[in-house]
């Protein structure tokens, strides 16, 4: 199964299989219009995939788990997450 990792408004990030069902994912997440999201979306590059970091926080005295966005998706892939999903968010 191939998915794919799109950016919406350059801060959240949907794991989606196709760029339809991840704007019905963002849309029923944000309440946002799908015209917005096409307007305001990018498909994000391998390179992108291996160089994008996740932190987990809250940091333990400053020591945050960190992965690639690559290493993430391939976690969840493995551990069987139903896609469309919320893959990451900037903004909370």
């Amino acid at each position: 199964m191939e998915i794919k990792i799109y950016c919406f408004f350059g801060c959240d990030w949907i794991a989606a299989k196709n760029l339809r069902d991840a704007v019905r994912e963002h849309t029923s997440t944000f309440e946002t219009m799908a015209r917005e999201c096409l307007e305001e979306f990018e498909l994000e590059s391998e390179e992108r995939l291996n160089k994008l970091v996740f932190l987990d926080e809250p940091c333990d005295g400053g020591n945050c788990s960190r992965r690639t966005f690559r290493q993430q998706l391939n976690n969840l892939i493995r551990d069987g997450e139903k896609f469309p999903t919320m893959f990451a968010t900037s903004e909370y």
